[in-house]
């Protein structure tokens, strides 16, 4: 097949056209590199953490995967009763091990230190208390969760 003269025209790049070329080539380039991310898909849940005598429980929460099951951990903060995650630092579905904790308010520490100088004992800040449980995170999403603490 021949091609007339006359319907080829040469491409010429002239003042900033070149340029302008270039950045469209690398934007283009870019568009194409951009999919989706590799790596476990997290899951967003929202939940409460609920004490054994209805106060506001304020601590962390974090799921970690059971034994013999692969994922990531997930933390986050318990404020007022409520924690949240979300697709970006949520855990992964399958069984997990839940790992609540206690962080005691400073109230509640300045108040065990001068009990404990009050009686004649060491200061101490009360323990840091700690709950295990286990849950199923299924796959749907959202999944709210509802974590009910013991005596």
């Amino acid at each position: 097949m021949r091609i007339a003269p006359h319907l080829v025209q040469p491409v010429r790049f002239g003042g900033g056209q070149w340029l302008i070329g270039i950045l469209f080539g690398l934007a283009a380039g870019m568009l194409v590199g951009c999919g989706a991310k590799s790596g476990p898909v997290r899951l967003p849940i929202v939940g409460k953490v609920v004490a054994s005598n209805g106060s506001l429980f304020t601590g962390t929460i974090s799921f970690l995967p059971a034994d013999g099951q692969s994922g990531v951990a997930a933390n986050a903060a318990v404020k007022d009763g409520s924690f949240q995650f979300d697709t970006t630092n949520g855990p992964t579905s399958g069984k997990h091990k839940i790992v609540v904790m206690e962080v005691p308010s400073k109230a509640k520490s300045l108040a065990a230190i001068k009990s404990a100088e009050a009686a004649g004992t060491p200061s101490a800040v009360s323990p840091v208390k700690q709950y295990e449980f286990t849950v199923n995170v299924p796959s749907t999403k959202p999944y709210h969760l509802e974590v009910k603490l013991p005596d």
